[in-house]
């Protein structure tokens, strides 16, 4: 990377976009239509391994009948294979986008009809569009939406593997760091959330598309505040991450706010000077378009959360009234400490190697909720500890001087940390239930920033080592992790219960 010294403070500087967060890009004028097209082509291939693997033809008659009642034009055209994309909570998203909400004060125990206030707005507000749209009804056009949406975030991911890789001169190396990554989302065995009635798509979806908007150069106010609207819209956890670039920011420039002109030396510091140093630290910041830009989109996108608890206050007179009905539901309050517990780190009570046998030899109705939980708990504790190994392997290569850019691999880092915090803290309650797929979104932010951490790397030889682990892993991780998303697809299209 080509760099230059200034002249008056003597400061290393970066040449590439030295108040964006972004990895150099190629200038390119053409839109990306191959990036989109191999999107769809992936989305693609991803449904069809969701409905081999789905076992269709075993569905019972009675679900056929439920999902494709009030609307007879589609019943002979649309594979059998979607009425199991639809149960648990997709049928309370379709609930509420037909009915809205309802609740009680206080809410009821998982009461869909008295008390659905448990799920944020986003997904029933898009299921309600396609529904008007196509003429579909509720319970079908979750799983178009979610469907629909599951191309836009491989779309999403490709382009910002495309980012990445601009240094990549080698076009078959390339195309294999591509292959890699789609392999790596791929056996993560909640990865077919992506094809099925939940929010998972969507959250995704825009969770990459902000990224990837809020990082340019040239950043689009508009575009990504829309994103970041929609983020907070459908999960609590896209609530910190609209707030991740300013933060970044913040810390990219506090080794100019360290400065003499702008910081006291320890001996000279009185409160009269600080203040007046406080005074031009937000000076400074007021003069940085980027970072006003940052906190403009953060504004705007906090706004989805916002206008949702501003709409139960309205209505029943308790903002709250989403944490509450969650916490009476299904038990799920926050326990902020709950990162320090033991149960955290140790995967929970649990017979691995019998989970892996039934999972690998046994049929689909053997692994039931007895293992669904203990599968979620051993999937948190894993990428809890899998987190606290890249900061040990970035603190050591930062110690090397053997990495660069590491600023613009942060956003996808931070992202994956806040949402694996608030997840731990809010499931623990429940003995970690649903880790399984929350931890979806969390990998996804965790493999693109470790990609562009190896990508990175200065030394040939420490790079190449990455690169052969890295597919090492994928091999053996994907023999049991892909069996167990082909149990997990059974049991979820045929309405088994998953955790």
């Amino acid at each position: 990377m080509e760099i230059k010294m200034g002249t008056a403070t003597g400061l290393v500087e970066q040449k590439y976009f030295s108040n964006s967060l972004s990895f150099p890009e190629k200038q390119k004028k053409f839109f990306p239509y191959g990036l989109i097209i191999l999107g769809v082509l992936t989305s693609l291939a991803q449904l069809v391994f969701c409905i081999y693997f789905s076992e269709f033809r075993t569905i019972p008659k009675k679900y056929v009948d439920f999902a494709w009642q009030d609307s007879p034009w589609y019943s002979h055209i649309v594979p059998k294979a979607y009425v199991g994309f639809a149960w648990q909570d997709g049928l309370w998203y379709a609930h509420i986008a037909t009915h809205g909400y309802i609740s009680e004060i206080p809410p009821r125990q998982w009461q869909v009809d008295n008390s659905n206030v448990a799920f944020f707005p986003g997904f029933p507000v898009l299921i309600w569009l396609f529904s008007k749209i196509f003429f579909l009804n509720e319970v079908m056009a979750a799983v178009f939406a979610a469907q629909v949406m599951a191309i836009f975030f491989w779309i999403f991911l490709y382009l910002i593997l495309d980012r990445f890789a601009v240094h990549i001169q080698n076009k078959s190396l390339k195309i294999g760091f591509f292959i890699a990554i789609v392999l790596a989302v791929f056996i993560h065995p909640c990865s077919f959330y992506l094809q099925v009635g939940y929010s998972e798509s969507l959250f995704l979806a825009a969770l990459l598309g902000f990224l990837y908007f809020s990082t340019k150069e040239k950043i689009s106010i508009g575009i990504s505040s829309g994103l970041g609207f929609i983020l907070t819209a459908t999960r609590m956890v896209g609530v910190p991450v609209v707030f991740i670039n300013i933060f970044i920011l913040a810390l990219k420039k506090f080794p100019t706010l360290l400065r003499k002109e702008f910081l006291p030396h320890p001996q000279n510091i009185n409160l009269k000077k600080l203040k007046n140093k406080t005074r031009l630290m937000i000076i400074f910041f007021a003069k940085e378009k980027y970072f006003i830009k940052n906190c403009i989109i953060a504004l705007i996108s906090i706004c989805g959360v916002g206008l949702f608890f501003l709409y139960c206050q309205l209505k029943w007179g308790h903002w709250e009234l989403y944490m509450w009905t969650v916490k009476i539901g299904w038990n799920q309050y926050p326990i902020y400490s709950a990162i320090f517990n033991y149960n955290t780190w140790s995967g929970g009570d649990m017979d691995l190697w019998g989970v892996f046998k039934d999972i690998l030899y046994f049929d689909n109705h053997r692994v039931g909720y007895d293992y669904m939980y203990p599968i979620s708990q051993f999937l948190s504790a894993f990428f809890v500890w899998l987190l606290l190994i890249t900061i040990i392997i970035e603190v050591i290569s930062f110690i090397y001087k053997n990495n660069q850019y590491i600023y613009e691999r942060l956003p996808y880092y931070f992202a994956a940390y806040i949402m694996m915090y608030i997840t731990v803290i809010g499931s623990i309650t429940r003995n970690f239930g649903s880790m399984s797929r929350y931890t979806l979104p969390v990998y996804v932010c965790w493999l693109l920033g470790f990609s562009h951490f190896i990508l990175s790397l200065k030394n040939k030889k420490i790079r190449q080592f990455f690169i052969y682990a890295s597919l090492i892993l994928i091999i053996f991780f994907g023999c049991y992790m892909i069996p167990l998303e082909v149990k997990f697809i059974y049991r979820s299209c045929h309405n088994l219960g998953m955790s």
